[in-house]
């Protein structure tokens, strides 16, 4: 992969995470105001209990991308498309027949967490929100596919007009038929993402069939070594929202979890963008792990001090207009949500920068340490969350996300530079410590001057005020760093080669 390549890339899946999230504020904006923030938790925990039931997927989807990546570096095109099929048909099936066993147990799961005047409502939504999870795995592979041929701006270009059709059905049916409206949006938007990115698909793999059918024993036996640590990251990843959210239904109440929906959804979204840019590497790092590790390192390395230029005045960023968001977002600074947000954004920093070792793992294979971080945040967020919750509701299933999602992401860049022998000093080194303690003071100038401001000139000039100290404070540190001149100058490569492109 080229490097203008991989600027086209990073450049379509920052902007797919971007129109994601104006569409995710502009939906939840309107869902508040047009069914309420009691009925936005009852999706929150009836959708995160039907996509625990992707755990049967035997991380398949994943291993599409690393196959097609490693088959076509090899010029082994029989093989992708093998690969494609096969794990579209075992999905296709196996992921059918689990949701349907999957249905009377997470009925009787619902039945334990959510209030019952709302449980009528929460077992209507499960059926066809399951089937739109089995919709989104059969999508999933498709889209997999794109990025293992490394056209990760083509199924940017999907998702993003899935994005935008989901919006726009959903303005349209919810008012309608409340929370089915919003599930019958979500089904058409699934089946309008297999559409476009079968097209793309089979035209990438010309041999790839148009509803595939076959499979062969030996691709599915490839991808079972890999696509069981896989899956394990897979099954455990899956569990940390309904887990969360189950809990915090039922220490905390319903509209407490709709307002950490709308805080997790916003810190989460945004912290997209920062590994949208990361995640194209991982084909990368497959190729490369065919040749020279040396340079899988290399890459590590720059890709992670890149990150945290970027990371550290990005999440200070998002803590500094969470307030302006929970007034043009909720229609007034809702606490609730202001404090989830902090926690989250605090948390999410940490679990951001193992992004780049933990992709470097998924595109070398070695998933060892990724399975480890996974077990640890699982196991702590449910026994955590449990006790806290117990002694201090539902702030308490909050913190315990937060401890257990912090404790679990520093074990990966921890392990990767010890097995790579790289200085543990290079996971926050002098100059970025420097920027940390310049981002934090502006930061909290940036607050205080927001909370003198507001009263007077209102929510959004007090905005634009912090964020322009916040601005001017941080260019005093990092206006120099070198870092900044390099990203600058890829940025502008990237959006020359857009512009002259056809």
């Amino acid at each position: 992969m080229t490097t203008g390549s991989i600027g086209r890339n990073a450049a379509a899946a920052v902007t797919q995470v971007v129109v994601g999230g104006l569409s995710l504020f502009l939906l939840y904006a309107f869902l508040i105001r047009s069914i309420g923030v009691e009925a936005l938790g009852i999706w929150s925990v009836v959708y995160a209990a039907g996509s625990a039931s992707r755990v049967s997927e035997f991380g398949l989807s994943g291993s599409v991308l690393k196959y097609v990546a490693r088959h076509l570096a090899r010029d082994e095109m029989d093989r992708a498309v093998a690969t494609v099929e096969s794990a579209f048909v075992v999905i296709a099936v196996v992921v059918a027949i689990f949701m349907v066993a999957a249905y009377w147990p997470l009925g009787w799961i619902l039945e334990q967490v959510v209030a019952p005047g709302s449980l009528p409502l929460s077992r209507e939504l499960l059926a066809p929100v399951l089937a739109s999870v089995w919709l989104i795995a059969l999508g999933n592979v498709f889209l997999m596919t794109l990025d293992g041929c490394q056209r990760i701006d083509l199924r940017s270009y999907v998702v993003i007009v899935g994005h935008v059709a989901y919006l726009a059905l959903a303005l349209v049916l919810v008012p309608v038929y409340g929370l089915m409206g919003l599930v019958a949006a979500l089904l058409l938007q699934a089946l309008l993402i297999i559409a476009l990115a079968a097209a793309l698909a089979k035209k990438l793999l010309p041999g790839l069939a148009w509803l595939p059918w076959r499979w062969r024993r030996d691709a599915l036996k490839e991808m079972a070594g890999y696509g069981a640590s896989l899956q394990f990251i897979t099954v455990v990843a899956m569990l940390f929202e309904p887990v969360t959210k189950a809990l915090l239904a039922r220490f905390g109440g319903l509209e407490m979890t709709g307002y950490y929906e709308m805080a997790n959804r916003m810190v989460t979204q945004l912290r997209a963008v920062l590994v949208a840019a990361l995640q194209v590497l991982v084909p990368v790092f497959a190729r490369l792990g065919e040749k020279r590790l040396e340079d899988v390192r290399a890459l590590y390395r720059k890709a992670y001090s890149h990150q945290l230029f970027v990371a550290i005045p990005f999440f200070a960023g998002i803590v500094l207009l969470t307030p302006l968001v929970s007034e043009l977002w909720i229609g007034h600074r809702e606490p609730l949500f202001t404090v989830f947000a902090f926690v989250l954004t605090g948390a999410w920093f940490v679990n951001v920068l193992n992004a780049p070792a933990y992709f470097a793992n998924l595109g070398s294979g070695r998933l060892r340490w990724n399975v480890i971080a996974h077990l640890a945040i699982g196991t702590l967020n449910a026994v955590l969350g449990w006790l806290l919750g117990v002694r201090y509701g539902g702030y308490g299933v909050v913190a315990a996300w937060a401890l257990a999602l912090v404790a679990g992401s520093v074990l990966v860049p921890l392990a990767y530079h010890r097995e790579n022998r790289l200085p543990f000093k290079e996971l926050l080194p002098r100059r970025d410590r420097v920027l940390a303690l310049g981002c934090v003071a502006a930061l909290a100038a940036g607050i205080w001057i927001y909370d003198v401001a507001a009263p007077r000139t209102g929510i959004v000039l007090a905005g634009v005020l912090c964020v322009s100290v916040f601005l001017a404070a941080y260019a005093l540190v990092a206006w120099r760093d070198p870092r900044r001149v390099r990203m600058q100058n890829a940025i502008r490569g990237v959006a020359g080669r857009l512009a002259d492109a056809p």
